[in-house]
């Protein structure tokens, strides 16, 4: 059954008539999807406990009845819901301090396989600090900026460049590390934490594709992994636009909380996320344990595709036998079909030819009297016999090999 085009009667009905878990079970959904379903559509379901009554033969309220559905009732819990959202966003921020970077003398051991993404972030940083160094100029000689058009171009990229969140690298594209430059440093640094520990569990570690993901793989099963940071959404007054024909700019600000997603081939992605008193760092275990749990789910994923795989081809083979066969069948009735045609015809021309002989005979047979006959008759005569002689093909199949 499909739930988008259950009509709401339908439903209705559904719910007074079938346990909330079995219902959901025919839709494809957890009850507790189905319970919020029906909630948005303004669908009255039974309390708990109502379906034991009804086992147990007790007496139970009847349904109340199906009410018009309210656009404005609708509206008011949306607005419910994301003042919820903020609610607790805004907690989040509240209880959220981000960690405090502190240099390292010691010389950090990279995992070859950062080499490349280690550079894309040292570019970022080399080429933002002249940004900013442009931007810093403007602000300090505003009266030259008209003069310096290059420095003006420089400074608006590197206020667009702040008001991204300053993203290492703002694409549409798959990027496997969406965090700042202020704590790119942290992020890389997890990154090799886990790539160090992967190998040391016999996976074997790639970047797959233009910086795209990390791929974690071992035998016939391969975990994608990514990382990214939760940045704050901030209106920007009219007044700090960088366009006067935009009415609305937004700043991101990097907020330091970082999240690392573990997914496989698309599927139920993990993700284990900076809490307070909890970072990332402190909690790798975790992270581990949800590259084994995708990697195990990845392996049966891909011995599925392999048996959905062999399950195909022994259909196709099958499917091309049968092909053969009937192509086979086919042909042997259209010989058959041609030895009876050719058989009819040999037996229609084999009575035309006793038919010409008989002609023949029955005109020798006629009484001329005196009159001998024409030389164009026996000409005729002679052209008619080999005709028949032509047509009749018996003889030879007496003695056909």
């Amino acid at each position: 059954m499909n739930l988008k085009t259950t009509s709401r009667e339908v439903l209705y009905q559904q719910v007074w008539q079938t346990p909330m878990r079995d219902l959901a079970k025919q839709y494809g959904l957890s009850d507790q999807g189905l319970r919020k379903h029906c909630i948005r559509q303004q669908i009255p379901i039974p309390v708990t406990g109502h379906w034991a009554k009804v086992q147990a033969g007790k007496k139970v309220k009847q349904p109340p009845p199906l009410p018009e559905y309210s656009e404005a009732k609708a509206e008011a819990r949306r607005k419910k819901v994301w003042e919820s959202g903020q609610e607790k966003k805004a907690m989040a921020d509240a209880a959220w301090t981000p960690p405090v970077e502190t240099p390292s003398t010691e010389r950090a051991r990279w995992h070859p396989a950062l080499k490349e993404l280690r550079e894309v972030v040292d570019q970022c940083g080399v080429r933002s600090r002249q940004l900013e160094k442009h931007a810093k100029w403007i602000e300090a000689n505003p009266k030259l900026a008209d003069r310096n058009r290059h420095a003006q171009s420089e400074a608006n990229l590197w206020h667009l460049f702040v008001n991204s969140g300053l993203l290492i690298k703002e694409t549409a594209h798959k990027f496997l590390m969406r965090v700042s430059l202020t704590y790119s440093a942290r992020a890389l640094r997890i990154l090799n934490v886990i790539l160090f520990r992967a190998e040391q569990e016999g996976y074997t570690v790639a970047i797959a594709g233009n910086l795209e993901r990390v791929v974690i793989s071992h035998d016939k099963g391969k975990v994608l992994i990514r990382i990214s940071e939760r940045f704050r959404e901030e209106v920007l007054p009219k007044e700090m636009h960088l366009s006067s024909f935009s009415s609305r700019e937004v700043r991101h600000r990097p907020t330091g909380q970082l999240s690392v997603m573990v997914d496989h081939l698309g599927y139920n992605e993990a993700v284990i996320s900076d809490k307070p008193g909890l970072l990332i760092e402190q909690n790798l275990e975790k992270v581990m344990r949800a590259i084994e749990d995708r990697h195990l789910k990845s392996v049966a994923q891909a011995l599925k595709l392999e048996e959905y795989a062999r399950q195909r081809k022994v259909s196709e083979e099958h499917d091309r036998q049968r092909e053969i066969e009937r192509k086979a069948q086919q042909a042997r009735i259209e010989a058959e079909n041609s030895r009876r045609s050719l058989l009819y015809t040999e037996i229609d021309n084999w009575d035309r030819a006793t038919k010409i002989r008989l002609y023949l005979s029955y005109l020798s047979e006629q009484d001329r009297g005196d009159v001998p006959t024409s030389k164009a008759f026996e000409e005729w005569a002679a052209w008619a016999i080999g005709v028949a002689n032509e047509l009749d093909v018996s003889r030879s199949r007496l003695f056909m090999t």
